[in-house]
């Protein structure tokens, strides 16, 4: 009896979903730097207003987090909350100008109970001071940056039948508005509302009879949300814990998610 076309194309899809999401679910177990977290980093808990007093900065942060993307994010949007993982990031600010500063950061990802850091990506952008108060006053700056994060793992004999290998990237803009309010010399509270846009793409590869099978796929990102840091200030030396609650939508999958973020940064100013 001829087969059912449409049977055997079912068959096909299901089979291919399945062995993407054995490939997915191997990855997350197998290897960090298989997903990329969104990070919101010391620059991001940084108080406002103090591009001219204290312009130059570095710190280093770490945040507990949901996953921003990974092969599971991008065929199905809605798993990637259930993916918690710490990021962390080296944060540099350095005063140009007049409240002006240039911002870069260096990412990276650690899976939970792993904690062994995978470099993922980079920031780059600028922050610019829009109101500027002394001690009692409210001050508020505005920061845009660039960002690109990827990751790839593979098995391990690439010439092999049913070898595997899956890339993911992530590049997009991130909007900042951080409001500070500093009632000491030594103590701010900044609330930073925030918005990101990102385009996620997947890349996989499998080795069948002999052939490689490519599959590609890709997903717009767009989250919003806000940060609320309290900084203690010793000197040069600084410390900032503080929350982040982000809402992320997936506009072709219109799949929403929201969590809340906690984090902690430590550094200097000068």
């Amino acid at each position: 009896m001829a087969s059912d076309p449409l049977l055997a194309e079912h068959r096909e899809t299901a089979r291919a979903r399945s062995w993407l999401g054995a490939t997915f679910a191997a990855a997350l177990l197998v290897f960090p730097a298989g997903c990329i977290p969104l990070v919101a980093g010391a620059n991001t808990y940084r108080p406002a207003g103090e591009l001219e007093s204290r312009g130059n900065a570095m710190g280093v942060s770490l945040e507990l987090g949901r996953v921003l993307t990974n092969g599971l994010a991008v065929s199905r949007p809605e798993d990637a909350a259930k993916n918690v993982w710490f990021g962390e990031s080296i944060d540099g600010q350095f005063h140009v100008a007049h409240e002006l500063a240039v911002e870069a950061s260096l990412l990276w990802a650690s899976a939970i109970p792993f904690l062994i850091p995978v470099p993922i990506g980079g920031r780059l952008g600028v922050r610019r001071g829009l109101l500027r108060q002394e001690a009692h006053g409210v001050s508020m700056d505005v920061a845009a940056r660039g960002a690109y994060a990827s990751a790839s793992l593979k098995s391990g004999d690439q010439a092999a039948d049913g070898a595997w290998r899956l890339a993911t990237k992530a590049m997009g803009a991130e909007l900042e508005l951080p409001v500070s309010y500093r009632p000491a010399s030594w103590f701010a509270v900044t609330l930073t509302p925030f918005s990101r846009f990102y385009r996620v793409t997947a890349e996989s590869k499998e080795v069948r009879s002999g052939a490689d099978v490519v599959r590609k796929d890709g997903v717009n990102v767009v989250s919003g949300g806000a940060s609320l840091a309290l900084e203690l200030l010793a000197g040069p030396v600084a410390i900032a814990p503080a929350l982040a609650i982000e809402a992320i939508y997936f506009p072709h999958d219109r799949v929403r998610m929201a969590q809340p973020m906690p984090g902690l940064s430590f550094g200097g100013r000068w």
